[in-house]
């Protein structure tokens, strides 16, 4: 917008003069909305892989099936735009699907094992 047209339509600018779309409340609202919604992308993952390694060695999820995860939820809550009840809602989903691809994994690892002991006997 040209300056003829500033002068010429003041109202334009007088919801920012009143701080109407954007202000200091809605700064830290967004803040603070952007720090949980990290913390819950990282810690509900980071909780289901805690114990991905088993005591005989075999590693159940690596750093990339977690970095996986991450950026899978991560890319979920940019595009849907959450708010808080349906975090709340894709944090349970998140947490399914981990517990579910843990499991299947921890299932195939027991698999090969007992196929190997099997061949080894």
């Amino acid at each position: 917008m040209n300056e003829a047209d500033s002068v010429r339509y003041p109202k334009l600018y007088t919801p920012g003069h009143y701080d109407v779309l954007f202000n200091k409340r809605l700064f830290a609202r967004s803040v603070a909305e952007g720090i949980v919604s990290s913390l819950v992308l990282f810690f509900v993952p980071y909780c289901a892989f805690y114990d991905a390694i088993k005591p005989d060695g075999l590693d159940v999820g690596g750093h990339k099936a977690f970095g996986c995860v991450v950026a899978s939820a991560l890319i979920v809550t940019v595009t849907l735009r959450v708010t808080a009840l349906v975090v709340v809602v894709l944090v349970v989903v998140v947490v399914v699907v981990v517990v579910v691809v843990v499991v299947v994994v921890v299932v195939a690892v027991a698999v090969v094992v007992a196929a190997a002991a099997a061949l080894l006997q």
